[in-house]
Order: C-alpha cells, then structure tokens, then sequence
C-alpha cells in the first residue's frame, strides 16, 4: 500500500502544481492582451486629440476637416444650378458652383462651424431657400513631391485660420503666393483675386471667397495630374 499511496500522492502534488502554473500562464497572457488593449485605444485616444489639437492651432489636416456650407440648391444639370445662381447674385448674394460626384451644388458661403453657420444664415435677407450643410475639405496628395505637399499644407493652414476666424490674413497670404511651387503658379491669380484684392468686408463675402479659392485649387490639382 505505501507505494501506492506515494505515487497517489505525487499525481496529486504534481496535477497541483501543474493547474497552478497554468492558471498563472493563462492569467499572464490576460493581463498582457488587456494592456495592449489599453495602449492601442490610449494610443487612439491620443491621436485624435493630437488633431483636435492642432486644428485649433490653426492647422488644417489634408486628409479631411469639416466646414459648414449655405447651399441654395443642388442639381443634376448645370443650366439649372446657373438659373439659380443668377437669383442669389440678384439679391446681392454671392453664389458659386461647385461641381462634385456629378452633382451642381450652388453654395453661398462658408464658416468653420455650425453655430457660425447658423447665425450667418439670420443675417442673411433673402426670400430664397437656403441650408445649411457639413462639407467636407480634403487635398488628393497622391503625385505631389515633399515640397509641394508642403506648401499645400502652408496654403491650408492659412486658408483654415482664415476660416476660423473669419478674417483675412494678407500678409500670410503674400508670403503664401510667394513660394508658390512652379507646378501651380497659376493659383499665384486665384490668390490675389479672392483674397488678397478682394474686400471681403462682410463674413458671407468672406466665407465665399475662401470656398471659390479651395475650388480653384482641388481643380488646379486635377488639371495637373
């Protein structure tokens, strides 16, 4: 009987031993998935306050930021949208086309939230329908060199300043027209014509100069490629 209760008890102490081990691996490897967890959503986290961040510093991100439109109208037909067009300009009203995804959509103006977007539509006499709506910005880098990329950004940055704070920045904007890259020297006229020249004394003239400057540069991209 003795041995047979020695290898008894060994099987035991050893299947112990064995669980505890385990349990501790399993445990182990729990906690390890649980903190690389934690450090991908922290990491997440903090990405999307570093953009928060540096959009209120006044830099835009290429990829996409957000402004909100006054939009008279959108229409399959470009004769249609420059009927309508003419009914905005009648009034006093700033009115260009933006042409998008085969759509004609005739926007008034633009600001950099929807509070402003809001308060500039009660300032605003019209008898026509006009809505607001969240557009989205973005610059298609693919094909640019480092250095055009650059002023791209440099060009945003000012342009999403101006945006914020509903102002005109002249002194930037020469300095922006200056290093413009010979690939799109002629955006160096868009520049001077919208914003640099023009008045821009009210905010809806303001808003719709910048918003014509970004058309002309999107579409100075595509002619380029």
């Amino acid at each position: 009987m003795k041995p047979l209760i020695i290898a008894i008890a060994s099987a035991f102490i050893i299947g112990t031993l064995l669980g505890i081990t385990l349990i501790r691996m399993f445990v182990t490897i729990d906690e390890d998935r649980q903190a690389n967890s934690e450090l991908n959503n922290a990491g997440v986290t903090e990405t999307s306050r570093e953009q928060e961040r540096k959009e209120l510093d006044g830099h835009a991100n290429l990829q996409g930021f957000d402004i909100f439109v006054l939009q008279g109208g959108v229409f399959s037909e470009a004769g249609n949208a420059q009927t309508w067009q003419k009914k905005f300009q009648e009034e006093g009203l700033p009115a260009m086309i933006w042409e998008k995804e085969k759509q004609y959509f005739l926007l008034i103006s633009a600001v950099a939230s929807k509070e402003k977007a809001e308060q500039l539509k009660k300032d605003i006499t019209s008898k026509l329908d006009i809505y607001i709506k969240k557009w989205r910005i973005h610059v298609d880098e693919e094909g640019l060199k480092k250095e055009e990329r650059s002023w791209m950004q440099t060009f945003a940055d000012v342009w999403w300043k101006d945006m914020q704070q509903q102002k005109i920045s002249k002194e930037q904007w020469e300095s922006t027209k200056k290093t413009i890259p010979k690939r799109f020297q002629s955006l160096g006229n868009a520049i001077n014509q919208h914003v640099i020249e023009e008045r821009n004394d009210e905010a809806v003239d303001l808003g719709a100069s910048l918003l014509t400057l970004w058309y002309e540069l999107i579409h100075e991209l595509k002619r380029e490629k």
